[in-house]
């Protein structure tokens, strides 16, 4: 037996002129009839199995793969048939990895890796800032390496080739630049620490000092002929003698 909707009925009735602008209707529910050909989004149908294109791009639409859709005979979209391949423990299409290849004894030893662990270096996502440091070392569902390992310029934590990341400083590095950049190699007595203007370069690479790099001695170490006292002035503009060593 055919079913069919109110919309439908009124759609026939209307071509065959036999709507009428008075009288009685009697009022049907809207129910889903999967299979007429017709999408009813008012009944909730998704789409038509023999409709393509009500479902064609519905991958690309809904989950951002590039694979056609596939409707089921309940007229909903199929979701999990856009993965068809990811879990198979093989790498096809766009794939990332594959999480097919996790639970094995012997994941896959080439290049690719599949569900092996991995660097973060040289997989960043197009547009996005290098990765310094960080394993990849989950494969999604959808065969995307999860991401969240992985550590980049600008969040604080020195890892891989940093040298430095913003609020995270190295102050043995940074007095050994400072010394560089303030103190003349023939100058004797040396000071034991200086301290200068200096930040963390962009690429978290090296640390730059600035111009002028504003030299000083930190108190608590033996005072300087040149250099002043980086934390107070005193009475003779010098640091303290004797004091941290």
């Amino acid at each position: 037996m055919r079913c069919y909707t109110p919309s439908m009925v009124l759609r026939a009735l209307a071509a065959a002129g036999l709507l009428l602008t008075s009288g009685c209707l009697l009022e049907l529910d809207e129910a889903v009839a999967c299979g007429d050909g017709y999408v009813d989004r008012a009944a909730g149908e998704e789409c038509e199995p023999e409709v393509g294109s009500s479902f064609r791009d519905a991958c690309r639409l809904q989950v951002g793969i590039n694979r056609d859709g596939t409707c089921l005979d309940t007229c909903e979209i199929d979701l999990p048939a856009c993965f068809p391949l990811c879990g198979n423990g093989k790498l096809d299409g766009d794939e990332e990895c594959d999480p097919g290849t996790q639970d094995s004894d012997n994941p896959a030893e080439d290049d690719d890796k599949l569900g092996a662990e991995l660097s973060c270096l040289g997989h960043e996502p197009p547009g996005t800032t290098p990765y310094v440091g960080g394993i990849l070392e989950t494969c999604q569902h959808d065969c995307t390496w999860d991401r969240s390992p992985c550590h980049r310029c600008g969040d604080e934590l020195v890892q891989g080739d940093e040298v430095c990341d913003s609020g995270t400083v190295d102050f043995d590095r940074l007095n050994q630049l400072c010394l560089s950049a303030c103190v003349p190699l023939a100058q004797e007595p040396r000071p034991v620490r200086v301290s200068c203007n200096a930040g963390c370069s962009d690429a978290c690479d090296t640390y730059v000092v600035a111009d002028p790099p504003g030299c000083c001695i930190p108190a608590g170490h033996t005072s300087d002929p040149v250099l002043p006292c980086c934390e107070y002035e005193a009475e003779n503009g010098e640091c303290p003698f004797g004091l941290g060593e």
